[in-house]
């Protein structure tokens, strides 16, 4: 019985010793990746760092965290971040997020406000990016002059292959405010190197669109293409769009306020004729060009198109 007792406190002290030592490399890791985002001309800071979860996790919970990239805008801000695994697996992490976030881009400030936002982290070789998923009951994000709400979001993010810079995308979630209205896509993003917790962050050069579906309980529309990224974050390439009764999607667009009344009253004639053009008043099918941070539907300007940060 003494020498069951002597090994049960021998063990409890060796585990305890593990613990603190990789509570400390966590703590070490974290002020490490900040430092190597800084000296890639990051803004990077933080108020409070603090390490629980003895016995068998490591919980970390952060406060005032600021990250920042002045050479795109780019800019993330949260009153607090947790970070989840269990102490023994070092691949494996869990991230709670607050319910209210500040995101700036080259084209506007986000405010993302969010019920029961999480998501899955696990790494591959080298600390690289090998699957992520991420899900949350609802999102709205308010911009300056747009806001978007969405409802039962479910969003993954995996690895083609173990060290290549290919990753799948796929994201479905519904209209948070009205009911029958549901966006999916599906497709693969190229990186110029694997995403990795540790250096520069990766840069996106190329986006697929297997296919992106916005469906209305009367219309729907589907997105397809392939795309290049510039170091701008400016979109390239043709994407070919499907439209089913276009014409509630335009009047839907004008009352969410996406596109201009002014602009709708143009529209509505030209994109008439061109249904018209392929055999159906309902039905438009073209083929959008992005190119210069604009988007052409034929020669003609349309609109700006979106940049990545």
């Amino acid at each position: 019985m003494k020498k069951l007792a002597i090994a049960i406190i021998v063990a409890a002290l060796g585990w305890s010793a593990y613990w603190v030592v990789q509570a400390r490399l966590t703590r070490s890791a974290l002020d490490t990746a900040l430092s190597d985002l800084r000296e890639a001309g990051w803004e990077a800071s933080y108020g409070a760092l603090d390490v629980r979860g003895f016995p068998n996790r490591i919980d970390v919970d952060i406060s005032e965290l600021s990250l920042a990239d002045p050479a795109s805008g780019f800019a993330w801000d949260v009153p607090f971040l947790q970070v989840f695994r269990l102490v023994y697996n070092h691949s494996h992490f869990i991230f709670a997020f607050p319910d209210r976030q500040e995101i700036a881009t080259s084209t506007g400030t986000w405010v993302v406000e969010s019920e029961g936002l999480r998501s899955s982290l696990v790494l591959g070789d080298a600390q690289s990016l090998g699957r992520l998923h991420a899900e949350a009951e609802s999102v709205t994000a308010t911009g300056e002059e747009s806001r978007i709400d969405l409802s039962a979001l479910r969003a993954n993010f995996d690895a083609v292959e173990a060290g290549l810079p290919v990753y799948r995308l796929s994201v479905s979630a519904r209209d948070g405010r009205e009911a029958g209205r549901e966006i999916a896509l599906r497709g693969e993003v190229t990186f110029d190197q694997p995403p990795t917790l540790a250096g520069a962050p990766a840069r996106i050069e190329a986006v697929e669109i297997a296919r992106m579906d916005y469906v209305l309980p009367e219309a729907s529309v589907a997105l397809s293409g392939d795309l290049d990224v510039d170091e701008l974050g400016r979109l390239s390439g043709d994407v070919d769009v499907e439209a089913q009764d276009w014409q509630v999607l335009l009047e839907d667009a004008v009352a969410e306020g996406r596109v201009p009344e002014e602009w709708a009253t143009t529209a509505r004639g030209a994109l008439g004729l061109v249904a018209s053009m392929r055999g159906s008043a309902d039905t438009l099918d073209v083929t959008l060009r992005l190119e210069d941070g604009r988007i052409f539907l034929g020669p003609i300007p349309v609109g700006t198109a979106p940049r990545l940060p």
